[in-house]
């Protein structure tokens, strides 16, 4: 099991996410992190893979087709540490 840390942005899009109440979207955000917080291989539907440029130390996965989070394990310091997520052009302008 890893220890979950939180970015600034994170936690300010979570709280955005709340407040629109897109509930649905919070619940798969909730079972996704919590599979990767288990040391579980995502399904191929949710698109798991590497960034390139600044964030290559990072992965991204799709919760939906354009509600991503962004995201990075330590496995040595079992630490899992959520980035960002939102939509592409939130997270890549």
């Amino acid at each position: 099991m890893y220890l979950l840390v939180l970015s600034k942005n994170y936690k300010r899009s979570y709280n955005l996410l709340l407040k629109s109440g897109r509930k649905n979207d919070i619940k798969k955000l909730e079972q996704v992190v919590d599979m990767i917080l288990a040391g579980k291989l995502l399904d191929k539907k949710f698109q798991d893979h590497k960034l390139n440029g600044k964030l290559s130390d990072y992965k991204e996965c799709h919760i939906k087709t354009d509600f991503l989070l962004i995201y990075k394990k330590d496995k040595e310091k079992k630490i899992l540490f959520l980035f960002n997520i939102g939509n592409h052009n939130d997270l890549f302008e």
